[in-house]
C-alpha cells in the first residue's frame, strides 16, 4: 500500500524545516564561538584573575574553536605593583573531548603552556614580591554548608614547554639573579577520579649547567605524589654569592649532586613525607678565609649514601659517610679559639 502523496510532501517539508533549523543553530553556534564569545570573555577573565591575585592582569587575545572544543589564550601577563611583568605565558592551548558528554566527566585531551615565566624577588627584611598574593590566596574562605567532592575530570596531557624561572636576591648590597631555563614539565593522565594515577616529569637547567630532574606518579584522590629526584652540577662557589656578606669565609670550589626516592601524601589533613635511598656527593670542595688564597678546608670527595627520612616519625638515618684525602687547616688564635671555628660563625 503506497503512502499518500500529500503525507510524503508534509514529511518532506518537515525534514527540510528541521534541517534548516539545525543549519541555522549550527551557524549561530559557530558565529558565537568564533567571533562573539572571545571578545566578551577577554575582559571578564582579566577582571576575575586580577581580583583573585590583587594584581593587574592583561591578555592579548582569546580564540575559541567550537569545532574541536579548543581554547587558545595569548600572552597573559601578571604585573608587579610597579607595572613590571611578574609572571605569565606566551600561549595556553586547551582541547576538550566530546566524550566528556558520555563519560560523565570533563575530559581534556591536552593543555599546553608555551613559554611561561615567573620572577621571584627577595627584598631586605625577607619580604617577597609575592607576599600579597600569598596572603590573598591563603585567606580563609567561608565554610560551605555542604561539602562536595572534587569535580570529575581527566587531563590526558598537561605540558609546559620552554619555561623560564628566575630568582632575584635584592636583600644584598649587590643584587643577584638566578635563572632556570629551559624548564619543561609534563603530566599525563591526571584525574580527580578515585584511584586514578598519573605520571609527571620535570626538567630544569640553570646557566651554570646545574640540572634538576623529578619524575614519578601522582594521584589527586587521595593526594599522593611518589617518585625520584636527581640534582647534579650545583656549583657551591656560585651560590656562596648569596651569603658572602654575612660570613667570613669564601667557597672557591665544590660541585654538589643529590638524588633519592620520595613520597608525599595528605592523610586526614596531615602531611606525610618520606625519603629513601638518598645520596649526596660533594667533589672538589675548597674553603678559604675571605680575601685570602690559603685553603683551610679541602674535600676532594665526600659521599653520603643510604639517607632515609620519615616526617611523621621525625627520624633521619644515614647508612654511610665516606671521604677521601680530606685536609683541614686551622690554628689557635690569641683569644684561645680556633680560627676555623671563628670563620664558620656569622
Amino acid at each position: 500500500m503506497n503512502d499518500d502523496p500529500g503525507k510524503k510532501s508534509i514529511r518532506s517539508q518537515r525534514l527540510k524545516k528541521t534541517g534548516l533549523v539545525a543549519a541555522i543553530v549550527f551557524a549561530l553556534y559557530l558565529i558565537v564561538g568564533f567571533w562573539i564569545a572571545p571578545p566578551l570573555l577577554k575582559p571578564r577573565l582579566e577582571t576575575q584573575i586580577s581580583d583573585l591575585l590583587g594584581r593587574e592582569v592583561t591578555i592579548d587575545g582569546i580564540k575559541l574553536n567550537p569545532l574541536v572544543l579548543s581554547t587558545t589564550i595569548s600572552r597573559l601577563t601578571v604585573h608587579e605593583a610597579d607595572g613590571q611583568p611578574f609572571a605569565g605565558f606566551d600561549t595556553l592551548y586547551a582541547n576538550a573531548q566530546l566524550s566528556s558528554l558520555f563519560r560523565w566527566a570533563l575530559v581534556v585531551r591536552e593543555i599546553r603552556v608555551q613559554s611561561p615565566f615567573a620572577t621571584l624577588k627577595l627584598f631586605p627584611g625577607s619580604h617577597l614580591n609575592v607576599d600579597d598574593i600569598l596572603a590573598r590566596l591563603s585567606a580563609p574562605a567561608p565554610e560551605p554548608e555542604k561539602k562536595e567532592g572534587l569535580p570529575r575530570a581527566v587531563i590526558e596531557k598537561f605540558q609546559v614547554v620552554d619555561g623560564k624561572m628566575a630568582f632575584e636576591d635584592r636583600s644584598t648590597p649587590e643584587p643577584i639573579r638566578e635563572e632556570m631555563v629551559p624548564v619543561s614539565f609534563t603530566v599525563e593522565n591526571l584525574s580527580t577520579l578515585a584511584g586514578r594515577q598519573g605520571e609527571y616529569r620535570f626538567i630544569g637547567v640553570t646557566p651554570k649547567k646545574a640540572q634538576f630532574e623529578i619524575d614519578g606518579h601522582v594521584t589527586i584522590d587521595p593526594v599522593r605524589v611518589q617518585g625520584h629526584y636527581a640534582i647534579t652540577g650545583i656549583s657551591l662557589s656560585h651560590y656562596w654569592e648569596h651569603i658572602k656578606d654575612i660570613v667570613s669565609f669564601q667557597i672557591t670550589g665544590g660541585t654538589l649532586a643529590t638524588s633519592g626516592d620520595y613520597t608525599v601524601a595528605l592523610v586526614d589533613g596531615r602531611l606525610n613525607a618520606t625519603l629513601g635511598n638518598g645520596t649526596v656527593a660533594l667533589d672538589d670542595f675548597k674553603l678559604v678565609e675571605k680575601g685570602r688564597d690559603d685553603v683551610l678546608v679541602a674535600l676532594p670527595t665526600v659521599a653520603v649514601k643510604g639517607i632515609r627520612a620519615d616526617l611523621p616519625a621525625r627520624e633521619i638515618t644515614v647508612a654511610t659517610v665516606q671521604a677521601a684525602d680530606a685536609r683541614i687547616k686551622s690554628w689557635l688564635a690569641a683569644d684561645g679559639t680556633f680560627t676555623l671555628r671563628n670563620l664558620l660563625l656569622p
